[in-house]
């Protein structure tokens, strides 16, 4: 390993190589690849409770919409709530299922609605 490094960095051949150097040069390289594998893993934590909020949130526009059609109210026109409740339902359904994809676009929309 000593001649190979030796090689590689266009050293002396004389040379002592310091093996505690080059093993805390190596573990440098692990320790940031665990950091990004923990990174990634938060991340991926992160999109699966924002799609997971996108379901609760249209199953509750889901209900409420339901519940909008059924009831009888003579100040309000049924057919508008009924499509805007749509457009709602749809739209939220189409967020989560962006977020799911990890489009960025659709998280920073959702959250924002």
């Amino acid at each position: 390993m000593d001649e190979e490094i030796k090689k590689r960095f266009n050293l002396d051949p004389e040379k002592e190589i310091n093996q505690n150097v080059v093993l805390a040069f190596i573990n440098t390289y692990k320790r940031k690849s665990e950091r990004k594998e923990k990174t990634a893993d938060r991340n991926l934590s992160m999109i699966n409770q924002g799609w997971i909020a996108g379901v609760v949130l249209g199953g509750m526009s889901l209900i409420i919409w339901t519940i909008g059609m059924f009831k009888h109210d003579s100040n309000v026109n049924g057919t508008i709530i009924n499509a805007y409740g749509i457009i709602d339902i749809v739209g939220v359904f189409a967020l989560r299922y962006g977020i799911y994809n990890k489009s960025r676009v659709s998280a920073i929309i959702l959250t924002s609605y």
